[in-house]
């Protein structure tokens, strides 16, 4: 990865330092389950939107995926997310895969405030297994 900045560390370089040291801890989980972020290569520069893609994986099929994250809210700005809200420095996640599937991708766009390092961090995490619920439409039909 070429990182190109004139002034200081520049803040995509930052970011991925602090986010790979992070995120290869297991999330609490029903399942056995990780969380993984994507950032751009390079330099973003201040003014900039950039994205971030979360991905969560587990041993199991994921029904529900609830996390929370922590950023610099000094130089960088949350804008929107799949499954997300936030501002002021958190940004909640709650997302259903559309399909039973090990794996659930989110993407959060942010914005560049200034330029230099920045921080992000997942506080907490949980994966919980997808559920199958069978109806018994016998007992729901009475006369």
């Amino acid at each position: 990865m070429t990182i190109k900045s004139t002034r200081g560390i520049s803040l995509a370089a930052a970011v991925l330092m602090m986010i790979t040291t992070l995120f290869l801890a297991p999330l609490h989980a029903s399942a056995e389950a990780h969380g993984n972020f994507y950032i751009p290569d390079g330099a973003v520069p201040a003014g900039s939107e950039f994205e971030i893609s979360v991905e969560f994986t587990a041993d199991d099929t994921i029904g529900t995926v609830q996390a929370a994250m922590t950023y610099s809210e000094d130089s960088i700005e949350f804008i929107s997310g799949d499954s997300a809200s936030g501002g002021g420095g958190i940004v909640n996640i709650k997302g259903f895969p559309d399909s039973a599937a090990q794996s659930l991708t989110v993407s959060l766009r942010f914005k560049a405030l200034t330029e230099g390092s920045s921080q992000i961090n997942l506080t907490n995490g949980s994966v919980f297994r997808h559920h199958r619920i069978r109806h018994d439409h016998s007992r729901l039909c009475r006369g």
